[in-house]
């Protein structure tokens, strides 16, 4: 099975290259000029940590119905378990992400450049959700900081890098408690100051509320005060039913179904997102949905994922599914039955393209999907 899957591969990589070498891989021009290029984008996220995720992907990718890619940056991570220094991370780092997006460029293919973990140092073992992070200056400096160099080293990049994006869920976790971090309305300002001294024209995605949920944006009253700027969101509702057996999270919920005593269907699901949806009428912005995604083995998870982005579609969302190549609860590459997180248990699963998570994702990318 594995080297059936293996040569399916192959065979969609061969496909891609046809399909460049026939039709061109131009990025196809908006009608309007304050939206970014090739929107709405459909996507998937791609890190620069998971194993194999080379260039070679990104046709692949578009073979599968793609139109754009989610570059996650993975410094902190990446330093903490290959043993590195941050700036030898950073220096492969970006060859990395030079590497995908000429890839993008050559396959007609959106990238945007996300970036969330902070410190990028794991020596002081904080992460970007820690009350140190947001208290200390110097932590927040850095933000900019990276904000500044990807722009200064990026900013001659054409269509294929859509769009810079920091801080994807914005939250402060401590004793068990989650709240906004007060400092985020300045951060974003700096950010977007640090971008556009060197990238002006580059848009920039920025999740305005509280740990990228929709409903922060029934108490944003009107649009940030910068131009091309793309309102972040990610979408996991409800959490029991697409987080289920991850860690400690129970096992058994459906789609639809119960959760408490509240029923969750498309309808629900709609009405959780309906701020989102009504910030975006009412000021005509782009929106993206940097992360969506149900646990493959969720009961009525590929129904949950038509659901999800059938209703972003029919309200202008870009949109991007979560996750390629990561952790293997979301990978499309695995099968819909429950698996534990030891290798040899989990790798039993890989199945490649035929899988079910990958036959909804391209039902959902040439909007086929039945919901």
């Amino acid at each position: 099975m594995k080297l059936s899957a293996f040569f399916r591969f192959l065979a969609a990589i061969v496909f891609s290259l046809l399909v460049q070498s026939s039709f061109g891989q131009s990025i196809p021009e908006g009608d309007d000029p304050n939206l970014p290029p090739g929107w709405p984008w459909r996507g998937i996220t791609i890190d620069s940590m998971s194993r194999g995720n080379s260039p070679a992907f990104v046709g692949y990718l578009k073979s599968q119905g793609a139109n754009a890619v989610e570059l996650v940056l993975v410094l902190r991570d990446t330093a903490k378990y290959k043993k590195k220094s941050p700036a030898e991370v950073w220096d492969e780092t970006i060859q990395w992400a030079d590497w995908m997006l000429d890839a993008c460029r050559d396959n007609g293919m959106v990238a945007m450049l996300s970036v969330s973990q902070f410190p990028v140092d794991p020596a002081y073992n904080l992460t970007q959700a820690s009350p140190e992070f947001w208290g200390t200056p110097a932590h927040l400096e850095e933000v900019v900081e990276i904000a500044e160099r990807l722009a200064q080293h990026f900013k001659d990049r054409g269509r294929e890098l859509g769009a810079y994006e920091f801080l994807n869920e914005p939250l402060v976790r401590s004793s068990g408690k989650l709240r906004s971090p007060k400092a985020w309305p300045a951060l974003m300002g700096r950010l977007v100051e640090a971008v556009r001294k060197h990238d002006p024209d580059r848009h920039i995605v920025l999740t305005a509320g509280f740990g990228g949920e929709a409903s922060y944006y029934k108490t944003l009253e009107k649009p940030l005060p910068y131009d091309r700027i793309i309102y972040g969101a990610h979408v996991y509702n409800p959490h029991e039913f697409t987080h289920q057996g991850i860690g400690e999270n129970p096992r058994g919920k459906s789609w639809p179904g119960y959760v408490g005593i509240v029923r969750w269907d498309k309808d629900r699901l709609r009405k959780q997102l309906s701020p989102l949806i009504e910030f975006r009428k009412k000021y005509n912005v782009p929106v993206l949905v940097g992360e969506f995604s149900a646990v493959r083995w969720a009961e009525g998870a590929s129904q949950w994922i038509c659901d999800a982005a059938s209703l972003f579609d029919e309200n202008g969302f870009g949109w991007m599914y979560f996750a390629f190549n990561g952790y293997h609860g979301w990978n499309p590459n695995y099968d819909a039955i429950y698996s534990g997180n030891d290798t040899a248990d989990f790798e039993k699963h890989r199945v490649g393209d035929q899988s079910e998570r990958w036959r909804i994702m391209r039902s959902i990318y040439s909007r086929k999907c039945k919901s």
